[in-house]
């Protein structure tokens, strides 16, 4: 995020930029590291409204932290995953622009995972499709090491647990070889990251360091070690 960018430079320095009377993020997925940076340098409210440029504006983040569906302009369908992918409470979103200026589509695939609300919202806006939160593009997931997707929101649930982290990526190069590159921050330790993915994410019994994998000042090499009956070999 541009503006998390700016947040950081504002608090960095020491300066107060004007804070309007609200912040929407849009056409983008924000990491809770953003929300946090934002929020320490504005003191607006701070919400997302979810469109794509085939469909345009399809949901809007209330005060309550859901997402709305924007039923007057389009309609929405849920395919939910399977269980052991998250299911069925997260799933893919299909679009059908109601009042589209220029083209029709219908049960368009935005290629985003969502996560569905089963319960009413605070807020009262009950009549439409309610999202708890947007859990990132299909083709982020990443894979835990029984072949069981993950999510970007999960794996980002779990890195911004690290106090002081600014940004970082994560890119799984093996089904069991997961490089973690952290950028501008304080040195973190492999425990660090590995106490975060035990508790926030399923299928890992354990993680370490990788000893045939080096890595650089500012990235963490992580490999899961294999469950005793497969002799606790380190997978390659």
């Amino acid at each position: 995020s541009y503006l998390a960018a700016l947040a950081r430079y504002a608090t960095r320095t020491g300066r107060k930029p004007y804070s309007p009377a609200f912040i929407a993020l849009t056409y983008e997925n924000p990491s809770i590291l953003h929300y946090r940076q934002i929020r320490q340098a504005f003191s607006a409210p701070v919400a997302s409204s979810y469109g794509t440029t085939e469909t345009g504006y399809v949901f809007m983040e209330c005060e309550h932290g859901r997402l709305h569906q924007n039923t007057e302009y389009c309609h929405m369908d849920f395919q939910p995953l399977k269980p052991e992918h998250g299911g069925p409470d997260i799933g893919l979103i299909l679009v059908t622009p109601l009042r589209h200026p220029w083209t029709i589509l219908l049960r368009f695939d935005v290629g985003d995972l969502v996560g569905v609300a089963r319960d009413k919202c605070p807020c009262g806006r009950n009549g439409s499709l309610t999202l708890l939160a947007v859990e990132g593009r299909v083709v982020n997931q990443t894979l835990d090491t029984r072949g069981q997707a993950v999510s970007q929101r999960t794996v980002d649930l779990a890195v911004a647990k690290l106090d002081g982290l600014v940004q970082y990526q994560l890119r799984q190069v093996s089904p069991v070889i997961y490089l973690l590159p952290i950028g501008n921050c304080p040195l973190y330790n492999e425990g660090d990251v590995v106490v975060s993915y035990q508790v926030h994410c399923s299928g890992f019994t354990h993680l370490a360091p990788h000893p045939d994998r080096g890595h650089g000042r500012n990235e963490i090499c992580l490999a899961h070690r294999r469950r005793q009956e497969d002799g606790g070999r380190l997978g390659q």
